[in-house]
């Protein structure tokens, strides 16, 4: 607070569109592919993905351990 008793500043804008955190948890899910995935990534490109049951949302970011 500043003299006046404010909470001007209290918080702090971001510029940015996403930002990262990390989260440590025990309990981590694996989900199974249902399908080979299509694609490589390589230069951007996207690769589609086929999992068993719905786990995972249309922006979320996950590793695959094998390959990193």
């Amino acid at each position: 607070m500043d003299a006046k008793g404010s909470n001007r500043n209290k918080y702090q804008s971001v510029n940015a569109l996403q930002y990262d955190w990390e989260i440590e948890v025990n309990n981590i899910k694996r989900i199974e592919f249902a399908a080979i995935p299509e694609g490589n990534g390589a230069n951007g490109t996207e690769i589609k993905m086929a999992f068993t049951e719905r786990y995972y949302g249309k922006y979320d970011t996950f590793k695959i351990e094998e390959s990193g």
